[in-house]
């Protein structure tokens, strides 16, 4: 049920309305039409409502996370650790090492330095 928009208008920080029918229906979409040799991530960085996290992990996507907290969200929204892209530009030693010891599935890199780190963590 959709609130009184009377009511929206007394509140004094943005309101924002998800179609959780359309929402699993797109996803169960992209399920349908990908083979298992494709791989669906989900940029947490679009929307990283925790309630919608939840839904887009179980519907088999993956998180295309750009820092560590993205990460950290996405492994208490559930995604599974090796569906985790971590693709962030400028990445620092923690967020590294919180990514490795979550054993993500994958590291765009994006210097020298950045893979050191990466092979001595």
């Amino acid at each position: 049920m959709l609130p009184n928009p009377k009511h929206l208008k007394e509140l004094a920080t943005p309101c924002y309305l998800y179609d959780r029918e359309l929402l699993d229906r797109t996803l169960w979409e992209i399920g349908k039409r990908r083979d298992e040799n494709q791989y669906v991530h989900y940029a947490l960085k679009a929307n990283n409502n925790p309630q919608l996290l939840a839904v887009i992990q179980k519907h088999g996507l993956g998180a295309d996370c750009v820092s560590g907290g993205e990460i950290r969200q996405a492994l208490d929204a559930g995604f599974a650790p090796e569906g985790i892209f971590f693709a962030g530009v400028g990445k620092a030693d923690w967020e590294i090492e919180l990514a490795l010891e979550a054993g993500i599935g994958c590291f765009k890199v994006e210097s020298i330095p950045e893979l050191e780190v990466i092979g001595t963590a």
